[in-house]
C-alpha cells in the first residue's frame, strides 16, 4: 500500500509537541480523505473513519516499531507520521539542493559530487552525460 500526503500545509511556528500540520491522504494513487495535528502533542485527526480503519488494519499486517524501550503496533497514527516525515525530508532536500544534481564519485567510494545550479536543459544533459559515462 502506497500511502502519500498532498497538499500539506506545514506551520513550524504552530508546532510544538508535534508537527502542526493539515494534508490529503493518499492511498494507492486515489485520494482517501485527510489528516491533521494542531502540534500540541495529541494524536492525528484522520478522516473519514473508514480510511482510518483500513490503514490500521494494514498497520496491523506490517512489524512492530521497535526503540530502546520496547516495541508498540503500526496503526494509523505511525502510517500518518511516517508519510508525514517523508513529505518533510523530500521538502527539506529540495530546499537543500534546488536544480542541483548529486552524482557518485567513481574514484571515491561513498564521495558524492554535487553541480552547480542547473537549468531543466542542463539538468537532462548532465544526467545523459554521466549515464554515458557510467556505461564504459
Amino acid at each position: 500500500m502506497k500511502i502519500e500526503l498532498r497538499k500539506v500545509h506545514y506551520s513550524a511556528r504552530l508546532s510544538e509537541e508535534t508537527a502542526a500540520f493539515t494534508a490529503e491522504v493518499w492511498i494507492d494513487g486515489a485520494r482517501a480523505g485527510t489528516a491533521s495535528n494542531h502540534g500540541t502533542g495529541g494524536p492525528d485527526d484522520i478522516h473519514p473513519r473508514a480510511m482510518e480503519e483500513r490503514l490500521n488494519a494494514y498497520g496491523a499486517t506490517l512489524p512492530p516499531i521497535t526503540y530502546a524501550g520496547g516495541s508498540y503496533p503500526q496503526d494509523a497514527e505511525t502510517l500518518i507520521d511516517a508519510a508525514f516525515q517523508e513529505w518533510e525530508t523530500a521538502r527539506e532536500l529540495k530546499k537543500l539542493l534546488g536544480r542541483k544534481l548529486l552524482f557518485p564519485r567513481q574514484a571515491e567510494p561513498g564521495a558524492v559530487y554535487q553541480s552547480r545550479v542547473l537549468t531543466k536543459p542542463q539538468m537532462i544533459d548532465a544526467l545523459r552525460d554521466h549515464e554515458t559515462t557510467r556505461a564504459k
